[in-house]
Order: C-alpha cells, then structure tokens, then sequence
C-alpha cells in the first residue's frame, strides 16, 4: 500500500499533466479503456492552465469553477478527460453534485444551449 506522500505525489503529477486539458461530458455508458468514446457529446470545456489544487490524502480537486453551454441534449453518463495535447487521459464517472462521482454536475440531465457548472472534479491515488 502506498504512504500519503506518494498517493498526493501521484495524484499532483496527474493534476499537472491535465493542465490546459478538457473535460468532455457524454451520454451513456462509459467505454473500456483504449477505446473510442460512445454516445453524444453534451459538454467540452478547458480546463484552466493550473487546473487542480496540490493533493491531500492522495485527492486534487479542480481549482475554481467551470461553466459552459451544452450543444446537445441528453443525461450525462460518463467523462472522459483530455490533456492539451488532445490525448485522452481516462473516462470517469459523472454524477450530480454530491453523487459522489470523479466529475459532478449541477444537473445530469443537459439540454441544447443550457448553462452547465461542474461543481467538482477530482482525481484519487488510493492507497492500494
């Protein structure tokens, strides 16, 4: 199992790869890794160039707030999570706010043209 130092050191690492990324929000189910996305995409936005906070307990959270349109509708099931290369990083779970998931939305059901704020986004080293 891996010590709090090197579970934050992970997870900074990861935070400052996705710096100047993308977080895009797609309906359905989330693909297997390695694999194209599926479903619509509802949401794209940019991440800022210093994009999460310094981890603790082996967590870094997205630094302030993130709001865009929608340019299609339909229930956010998934994220997947860009570096500003426009390489893809990982897909991951989204939820509404306080569901829990790696992404959380103000609201998982998205129409065309709606104001969209991600009120969390995290990336966890756990320890084992």
């Amino acid at each position: 199992s891996l010590n709090t130092s090197l579970q934050n050191r992970q997870a900074d690492s990861w935070g400052s790869d996705l710096d100047s990324g993308f977080i895009d929000i797609y309906t359905g189910a989330q693909p297997a890794a390695n694999t194209a996305p599926t479903g619509t995409l509802l949401v794209s936005c940019a991440l800022d160039a210093d994009a999460f906070s310094a981890a603790a307990a082996g967590v870094a959270s997205k630094n302030g707030t993130i709001v865009v349109t929608a340019g299609n509708t339909g229930t956010a099931g998934y994220g997947q999570v860009r570096n500003a290369g426009n390489t893809r990083w990982m897909y991951c779970s989204v939820t509404a706010s306080g569901g829990g998931g790696a992404i959380e939305l103000d609201d998982i059901s998205i129409n065309t043209n709606d104001v969209v704020t991600i009120t969390a986004a995290t990336i966890t080293q756990p320890a084992s």
